[in-house]
Formats: C-alpha cells, structure tokens, sequence
C-alpha cells in the first residue's frame, strides 16, 4: 500500500487506480486539514471479484467514523480486515484501538473525527 496526502495527485491516479481515504489530519501549523489515501496496488482473486462491495463498506467505514456510529464501525472492521490482501490490516488495527477508546470517552459536540498532529 502506498499512501498519498492531500486530493492534489488523486486527480491523476484515481481513475487508474484504486484508492481509499483513511484519515484527516489536522496540524498545528496549518488551519486546512490533510486527507490520506491509500493507493491499493496489489489485489487478490478473491477481492477483485468483490471489489465494488469492499469499496462500499470501506467508505461507509470512514462515514460512519465520523458520525460515531462505532458498532457499525466494529462490524465493518471485521469484515474488512482480512481484505485488500492484508494491505490495510495495519490501518484497521489502528482504527478499531482508537474506536475502542473513543465510544467510552464523551465527546464534544464539535467533534470532527478529524486526528490532531
């Protein structure tokens, strides 16, 4: 998996390529947030032939992050963990510690979902 940050070069690969948000970043030296993609460039039989379903769910999993829908989230995860052979495990792994913390925290009404750097 490469990962890519900011929507400037996804106008030149997202048509060729397949490519998943994962996470916006918000620095403090910068007040516009920073989105990373994931170009997914080695895929198996198996989800090629279910790639439209993946991709689904996939971003249905970044949607429902951010309107803290966490059980949504956690089934989500299971199903997509074993996906894009293994490419993004790492990155569901890290997202499923964070929700496990976040659905046990009140968060702010303002919450965006958005990591602060």
């Amino acid at each position: 998996m490469n990962i890519i940050l900011g929507q400037d070069l996804l106008k030149d690969i997202d048509s060729r390529y397949l490519v998943l948000e994962l996470d916006t970043f918000e620095t403090d030296t910068s007040s516009i947030p920073v989105t990373a993609y994931a170009l997914v460039d080695e895929l198996s039989l198996q989800d090629m032939l279910r790639i439209s379903e993946f991709v689904d769910l996939h971003r249905n999993l970044i949607k429902n992050y951010h309107l803290q829908h966490w059980k949504y989230c956690e089934d989500a995860l299971e199903h997509l963990m074993p996906q894009w052979n293994g490419a993004l495990t790492s990155f569901y792994q890290e997202l499923f510690a964070r929700i496990s913390q976040l659905k046990n925290q009140e968060l702010p009404s303002d919450w965006s979902g958005n990591l602060k750097r």
